[in-house]
């Protein structure tokens, strides 16, 4: 009967969000204990979601990417209060405004880095994708002093990816599947 529910409830939100197609599982400390899947993955072709559809994953990844730094910071590896500069010795941006930015600024959305999306449609998936995003940046200047004020940008959370492969010595994606 709570499966039930479970189904009626992400038809609904389907439906009132106009989503064709998605996949739910539901896992305990015990591990996986319901897989389901709606509507299509692909419309025009009649492709049904499965559990093998891929997602892109968007904003979630920002929530993994603040636990992981905590669970580095909670082991003594970097503390968010330092200069970003401090553990991406070569991160810059366009002015010099850029060697101020904190990681905590970073989490908080107040590095003052534009919110443009440089890198949310790119094909540039590899390991070293988030290190030429951020490299990238060298090329932008802040719209604002950093620390001041918030304006939500992908951009600071691939710098925070960037740190975190940077302190765990480790790809940013494995980190994350290991530690995660």
């Amino acid at each position: 009967p709570a499966f039930r529910l479970i189904d009626r409830y992400a038809e609904q939100m389907m439906r009132e969000a106009g989503t064709p197609g998605l996949a739910l599982a539901l896992v305990d400390r015990r591990g996986l204990l319901l897989v389901r899947t709606y509507g299509w993955a692909d419309r025009e072709r009649r492709i049904p979601v499965s559990a093998e559809t891929r997602f892109q994953i968007g904003s979630i990844s920002k929530s993994f990417t603040a636990v992981a730094l905590m669970q580095l910071r909670a082991e003594g590896r970097f503390d968010p209060m330092l200069p970003a500069q401090r553990y991406l010795p070569w991160f810059r941006t366009a002015d010099r405004r850029g060697a101020e930015i904190t990681v905590r600024m970073l989490l908080q959305n107040t590095s003052g880095i534009p919110s443009q999306d440089r890198g949310f449609f790119s094909q540039d998936t590899d390991e070293g994708a988030v290190e030429r995003e951020v490299r990238g940046l060298s090329r932008v200047p802040l719209v604002r002093a950093p620390g001041h004020s918030f304006e939500y940008s992908n951009e600071n959370w691939s710098v925070a990816g960037a740190v975190i492969s940077a302190v765990s010595v480790l790809p940013y994606s494995t980190f994350l599947e290991r530690e995660v």
